[in-house]
């Protein structure tokens, strides 16, 4: 009997410490890309459009590889809204135009802000 409650108290420990570690892991990575996709945002504003090219080619690449193995802790309609926001502004960066960027770095930037709020363990998350 002393066992099992030793087990129980050990596994239980261990299933809510990695639980919330992978919440803060990503958590933290959404913050990484919401600081990138502010910076592009400056980048757009002073019209920096080659220096906002290769960053988002680079964010992108970053973004497939971080997408695999975020798809194994949060819903794939996160990591899709995601994909989707920066094929738009991959769209609208090639085409030049400059509304629709800033409407596609808005949409980064909500994707990205669900993806860090979204299963972290708040009241209202909770209940």
């Amino acid at each position: 009997m002393k066992r099992a409650v030793i087990l129980i108290v050990v596994l239980s420990i261990s299933a809510i410490g990695l639980g919330l570690w992978m919440d803060l892991t990503q958590r933290s990575i959404a913050r990484d890309y919401l600081q990138e996709t502010e910076q592009m945002r400056r980048q757009l504003l002073y019209g920096d459009m080659e220096v906002l090219r290769n960053g988002q080619s680079h964010l992108q690449d970053r973004w497939r590889k971080d997408s695999r193995w975020l798809n194994c802790l949060i819903d794939h309609h996160h990591t899709r809204a995601v994909s989707a926001a920066l094929l738009k502004l991959s769209t609208a960066l090639e085409q030049g135009w400059q509304g629709e960027a800033f409407q596609a770095l808005d949409l980064l930037r909500d994707a990205f802000t669900e993806i860090g709020e979204s299963d972290f363990p708040r009241l209202d998350n909770v209940l």
